[in-house]
């Protein structure tokens, strides 16, 4: 949905200047530099993959909500289905052409004919993971689908009549497909185990053929009748005999492997949703090659940590916990989904040797180690949690999004308790000076400071579009990301006086689902030893850093 930097980026800002600015000569000089730190990527997660008859390469992203069509000569995307019928996991061609997917978030299966025309075939299908066809060769084509949330299901979905028909509980099904014997093959991503199953026979007993995966995540048939398996806690690519169970490994690729689809010349074609990357594998040989990939994959909330002189910059990039070396600009993993405990994590904090995760998608907190990335608490039923605070005595608080309240809990997540609540939409939390935390209310537009102490609540700032992420600056004064603005906005903590440090910044992504409105991934923002503030783009997948310049120009204030 989105790409990296462009280089008509000046243009756009200079022309956004003369529209806008009370001042171009000031804004073209700004007072704040923007620099990036981290480039961007395509995709925001990408998932399920599918070739068409023309041998082009397809891909879907669930929070990108698009299916985009994927050049692998350039290593570049565009999208082709876009938001927010777009959203899509599981991805398929059927024999007429048409493409079909299914809708996780929403909880649909959808279908995108020909001639561009659009049909919901299912729906109430929360979770909705993957697709595929039954029949081979002349054989009529029968259209099925997994659900991966609440137990997990496998159902039948007339196509193209798109009648349903619940053929019985099955979890984790995240991948299948089906063989020329009629029967469904998948993957058990919960459980290590690659099964086979008569969709025929009620109630359904899948038959384990492999066992001892870490976490398969996907099974697929090449057109010589060879089962292939993706392992996501391993990053292998396997071959397994479906009829002894034997494996063979075939290549190995990085973890999180998700989904894959075969070209036309039988090379493997795999998704890895924490890197945003597609790799091409040849089975003969067990050759990889990269053909796209990010160092961000959906970079949410984000956090400074100093060691010495170095300032490590964390990243919770929702299917993988990232820290950047401030200084070289490098990234690395610390922790990924299914390879470590990681959970889907969208909100951060960090101190000392510890870094607290929030997760909204899981509703859970997971503490880790700073340095290994390795999990030391795990907390679960959280509620919509949204971000998360260490405080200076070890105790961590969080927001729940709805039903708009702050609690505090200790390291363990053992004792928990309402700090305060009737808020609408609580999204940021930094500390103040004593036992004052600020807080960022999405839906209601303010700026909060919190007495820990007394419990009171002070509105600092109101009437804003969609605050997010926030941090104290060196002078006092709260950086907070106005996403619906689409800026960055300094609030003095005494008057609530406003200065825009920066605006047309490239954050504010929607999510255009019914499922929990304006749950977002958030715009994080963090401020370095030397008063430098940083955020996070969620349109781009990249960071950027806002540096205090040497100009004297007036920056535009608002009461």
């Amino acid at each position: 949905m989105t790409a990296p930097l462009r280089p008509w980026r000046g243009i756009v800002s200079a022309l956004a200047c003369l529209a806008f600015s009370t001042n171009c000569a000031a804004d073209a000089n700004p007072p704040w530099q923007l620099d990036l730190v981290v480039r961007g990527s395509s995709f925001h997660g990408v998932h399920g993959l599918a070739f068409n008859s023309n041998d082009e390469l397809f891909a879907a992203s669930i929070l990108g909500q698009s299916i985009y069509q994927v050049d692998r000569v350039q290593g570049s995307a565009r999208p082709f289905v876009d938001p927010p019928f777009g959203q899509s996991d599981g991805l398929i061609f059927g024999p007429d052409g048409v493409l079909v997917w299914s809708a996780f978030i929403d909880g649909e299966v959808r279908a995108l004919a020909a001639d561009k025309s659009r049909t919901v075939l299912a729906s109430e299908l929360l979770g909705a993971a993957a697709v595929g066809f039954r029949g081979c060769n002349a054989e009529p084509r029968r259209l099925y689908a997994a659900t991966a949330l609440a137990g997990g299901a496998l159902l039948e979905i007339g196509y193209p009549s798109g009648s349903t028909r619940d053929l019985g509980q099955i979890a984790g099904l995240t991948g299948f497909d089906f063989g020329c014997d009629g029967k469904l093959y998948g993957a058990l991503i919960t459980t290590g185990q690659v099964v086979r199953i008569d969709v025929d026979q009620s109630p359904l007993q899948p038959t384990p053929i492999a066992s001892g995966f870490r976490a398969p995540s996907d099974v697929k048939f090449d057109a010589k009748g060879d089962l292939y398996v993706l392992d996501a806690g391993t990053g292998e690519i396997l071959r397994v005999n479906p009829d002894n169970g034997t494996k063979t490994a075939v290549a190995q690729g990085p973890t999180t492997l998700d989904k894959m689809a075969f070209d036309a010349q039988g090379r493997l074609f795999a998704s890895v949703p924490a890197d945003n990357a597609i790799i091409e594998v040849n089975v003969a040989t067990g050759a990889v090659r990269t053909i796209i990939d990010g160092p961000l994959a959906a970079p949410s909330d984000i956090a400074i940590v100093r060691d010495g002189a170095q300032e490590w910059l964390y990243v919770a990039d929702t299917f993988s916990l990232k820290r950047v070396d401030l200084t070289t600009g490098h990234v690395e993993s610390l922790a990924r989904l299914w390879e470590n405990d990681w959970t889907l994590g969208t909100h951060i904090a960090a101190r000392d040797s510890t870094v607290v995760v929030g997760s909204w998608a899981t509703q859970s907190i997971q503490i880790l180690d700073r340095h290994s990335g390795g999990r030391t608490a795990f907390v679960e039923n959280m509620g919509l949690v949204q971000d998360v605070l260490m405080l200076p005595d070890g105790s961590v608080l969080y927001a729940q999004f709805f039903p708009g309240q702050i609690f505090r809990m200790n390291r363990k997540g053992g004792e928990r308790v309402m700090v305060t609540g009737n808020l609408n939409g609580p999204t940021g939390l930094a500390q103040g000076p004593g036992s004052s935390v600020y807080i960022t209310e999405t839906i209601g537009g303010r700026l909060l400071r919190l007495d820990m102490d007394t419990q009171t609540l002070t509105p600092i700032a109101t009437a804003l579009q969609n605050p997010e992420g926030l941090a104290v600056m060196k002078d006092g004064r709260i950086a907070v990301a106005e996403v619906g603005k689409h800026r960055l906005i300094a609030v003095d903590a005494s008057s609530g006086e406003i200065e825009v440090l920066r605006d047309n910044l490239p954050i504010g992504l929607a999510l255009t689902h019914t499922l929990v409105p304006l749950i977002v991934i958030p715009t994080g923002v963090a401020v370095d030893a030397d008063g430098n503030v940083y955020f996070s783009s969620d349109l781009e997948n990249a960071i950027y850093r806002l540096t205090p310049g040497q100009s004297k120009s007036p920056q535009r204030r608002e009461p």
